[in-house]
């Protein structure tokens, strides 16, 4: 192909190109008598959640909205491939464009699709439904129900701890369901106990792509790169300053190389990654982005310290001084987030190092 759109006399059409995936989709091996036990079942989940965490990590992140048997393709060998991005949206500023019709299939679709609305935990519950009907050979729609969602209990004879995560992720109300496929991932692999506990005891900022993945001795916190009206404005000003100090200097050449910086930042920015990690001993910062990888350990006796005496920095409100390095480091660790995130991620920081203590 030579473009990806043929213009006509009256209008122009846009064509997807993907790879032609193998294997036949998972309904039609559940109705040629194909079936699997708890254990596979917990490998499907953990490939489509990987498709998942990719998907919702894109620059603009993206939502499938459609996720059903018919949509995801099994190979002889078990690996799946997730198809069918026609009703796929992009999300923009923590919103879908929608009109006045909905886009899913029913029974696979979460509430909130009836009324044109998906989020990330949308595509959690169609996983989970399509996950059931491969458990059951039977469409989520004829399922028993229990207080208007699906009773899992009565319908699957699993592990509990398997229970607790396929009801987890088919919750009717978004809140109560996991908030990102990686959070789901994580819960996956713990007993339901610690699954409970993996859940963030604070209240989600309400449109955060934040992730925080709790466990009894780690903490997992994964922060999206910043949107590019919210990265605009800073690089414009730190540009503005480095050309000024370099003009007063009389390093002309310098100056005018520092006009391709914002051009390069806001190219690289929305593939950077930043992440947090924490666990009894000591505490990680990754970042990677702009052509970097940066890699810090500090010892979370330093955190424990800082959270004990209430020592918090003047830039990062409530967060301990020590987690996020020197004052031009907190901005950057900060950038693109809100204020009620940063309340949030200095919370979910400051209980866990009490717990530590």
């Amino acid at each position: 192909l030579d473009y990806f759109h043929l213009d006509t006399e009256s209008d122009r059409r846009f064509y997807l190109v993907q790879e032609l995936a193998p294997g036949e989709s998972l309904a039609d091996w559940v109705a040629q008598g194909w079936r699997t036990d708890e254990a596979g079942v917990k490998d499907m989940a953990k490939q489509l959640l990987d498709i998942l965490n990719y998907l919702h990590w894109l620059t603009p992140p993206v939502v499938h909205r459609d996720i059903k048997p018919r949509n995801v393709l099994r190979c002889a060998d078990g690996r799946l491939y997730l198809v069918d991005f026609g009703a796929v949206q992009a999300v923009y500023g923590n919103k879908l464009t929608h009109g006045g019709t909905f886009v899913g299939t029913f029974g696979y679709m979460p509430p909130e699709q009836f009324r044109g609305k998906a989020y990330f935990a949308s595509d959690l519950y169609a996983l989970g439904a399509t996950l059931m009907f491969v458990l059951t050979g039977r469409p989520p729609a004829d399922l028993p129900q229990r207080r208007m969602k699906i009773d899992v209990r009565d319908c699957v004879h699993v592990s509990p701890d398997f229970t607790h995560w396929l009801e987890k992720i088919l919750e009717p109300a978004v809140e109560d369901r996991f908030h990102s496929a990686q959070e789901a991932l994580t819960a996956l692999h713990l007993p339901a106990p610690k699954a409970i506990a993996a859940v963030s005891r604070t209240p989600r900022p309400v449109g955060s792509r934040m992730t925080i993945a709790r466990q009894p001795d780690r903490l997992d916190i994964q922060i999206p790169p910043p949107r590019l009206k919210t990265a605009i404005a800073p690089v414009l000003i730190i540009t503005g300053l480095l050309m000024a100090i370099a003009f007063s200097l009389g390093f002309y050449l310098g100056a005018i190389l520092l006009l391709l910086l914002p051009l390069w930042i806001l190219a690289a920015g929305p593939n950077s990654r930043r992440t947090l990690i924490l666990t009894r001993e000591t505490f990680t910062r990754e970042w990677q982005g702009f052509g970097f990888n940066g890699h810090y350990i500090g010892s979370c006796d330093r955190l424990i310290d800082d959270v004990a005496s209430s020592h918090t920095s003047p830039l990062t409100s409530p967060l301990p001084v020590a987690l996020l390095g020197t004052p031009f480091q907190q901005r950057l660790w900060l950038l693109g987030l809100t204020a009620a995130e940063q309340q949030w991620l200095a919370a979910e920081v400051k209980a866990f190092v009490r717990d530590l203590g």
